[in-house]
């Protein structure tokens, strides 16, 4: 078996170079020093240059924050599990943070404005089974052209609808109306920009669908849901600790954010707790947790069966844990503010 030095010298051979501060970190306070350099020096500009983009195409100004949130969600979650745990190489961190980056924007677009994403869906499979056309990936995003223009960058375009042919109108034929649009354009466009172009020509509309802002943890366990306050996060593991062992171990093993992923990673990495920490509140070994890890979190069969009680009984150690918690937070709310 290799030794943890081997093995963080495998990982970093796996990894991006830029990674390697972070995988080769020796405690917490330099882990935490390196994922921040990674993230101010090479994912946050990468992510604005493309929420600056899209802002221009497809988004709303007030998107911004909300994806850019998110992103820095799963991009630490992800780098923090990296760091910590053999994980999935991270080859390209630019990639990576780019597809990221994309795929964020992509749902919130796909919640809010369903008949555009349906479009969007049906324009990428058109330009990959339409053989006079083609589409490829560049640095600024998913291009589209015809098969001639292959590889090529794209050109910003617009068409006017006013001296659009019958044939680029003709929705119900839209191979070939979207063939007619890009012969039109006379040059490569960013997929973005074509759903865009065929969504005004076809008429396509939708309605903005407002979204709840869904908590980062568990709204149970957090309920007045200030991330932003790490003394609140603080006081509230003070309490955690506080409860009796089953209790910390059904709401710990369970407790979730609004992405369905376990929401201890959010106190390992802000430093409030350390692994270690966690896995002597659950009463268990540090290897133990890390093997449980990838698992969380745990359904409450899988809770029960590792504390060795039934589902009802973590049910209700839950609940009991969660009500105490409301008590003492809205009390200590109650102080502060008196």
């Amino acid at each position: 078996m290799p030794t943890l030095s081997e093995e963080r010298a495998q990982r970093v051979v796996a990894n991006d170079p830029i990674l390697a501060p972070l995988i080769e970190a020796p405690d917490e306070v330099s882990r935490g020093r390196a994922l921040e350099q990674i993230l101010f020096a090479v994912a946050h500009p990468l992510v604005r240059s493309i929420m600056t983009r899209a802002r221009s195409t497809v988004l709303r100004y007030d998107d911004a924050d909300d994806i850019a949130a998110t992103i820095d969600l799963r991009l630490v979650r992800r780098l923090q599990r990296l760091a910590l745990f053999e994980d999935d190489a991270v080859a390209s961190l630019i990639d990576f943070v780019a597809a990221l980056t994309y795929h964020t924007i992509y749902d919130v677009l796909r919640r809010r404005y369903p008949e555009r994403a349906r479009l969007k869906n049906r324009v990428r499979y058109i330009l990959t089974h339409n053989p006079r056309l083609a589409m490829w990936n560049t640095h600024t995003g998913a291009v589209a052209g015809l098969r001639e223009c292959s590889g090529r960058a794209p050109r910003r375009a617009a068409l006017d609808k006013r001296h659009a042919s019958p044939q680029m109108l003709t929705a119900n034929l839209p191979s070939d109306a979207l063939e007619a649009i890009l012969r039109a354009l006379g040059a490569p466009i960013l997929v973005d920009d074509l759903v865009a172009v065929a969504a005004d020509l076809w008429d396509v509309v939708d309605r903005v669908v407002p979204e709840r802002h869904a908590a980062a943890v568990d709204p149970a366990v957090l309920p007045d849901v200030r991330l932003e306050s790490r003394q609140y996060l603080e006081a509230l593991w003070d309490e955690i600790r506080a409860l009796r062992p089953p209790q910390r171990a059904a709401l710990l093993f369970h407790v979730r954010d609004a992405d369905g992923t376990s929401a201890l990673a959010l106190l390992v990495l802000l430093g409030i707790a350390s692994l270690h920490q966690v896995a002597e509140v659950l009463e268990m070994s540090a290897e133990r947790l890390a093997a449980l890890w990838h698992d969380l979190p745990l359904d409450d069969l899988a809770i029960a069966a590792t504390l060795g009680l039934t589902r009802q009984q973590v049910i209700n150690l839950r609940k009991a844990a969660r009500a105490r918690l409301s008590r003492r937070m809205a009390r200590a709310e109650g102080e502060r503010r008196s």
